[in-house]
C-alpha cells in the first residue's frame, strides 16, 4: 500500500488537468445552450435562466 507522504508519480494525470477539461466542456454547453437559446426564442426570450438550464448549470 502507498505511503499517504509519497507524492504522486511523475506520470500520473494533474487535478488541474481534469478541472480545465471540465471548465472547457461547461463553457462549450454554455455556448451551445446559448445558440440554441437565441435560435429557438430569438435575443430578447433567451434568459440566463433558460441558457441555465439547458446547460444543466445553475443561474447564479
Amino acid at each position: 500500500m502507498p505511503d499517504a507522504a509519497d507524492p504522486a508519480p511523475m506520470n500520473a494525470p494533474s487535478r488541474r488537468k481534469f478541472r480545465r477539461e471540465g471548465e472547457e466542456r461547461r463553457r462549450q454547453d454554455l455556448i451551445d445552450a446559448t445558440l440554441d437559446s437565441v435560435a429557438e426564442h430569438g435575443l430578447e426570450g433567451a434568459t440566463v435562466r433558460t441558457i441555465a438550464l439547458r446547460a444543466g448549470v445553475t443561474a447564479g
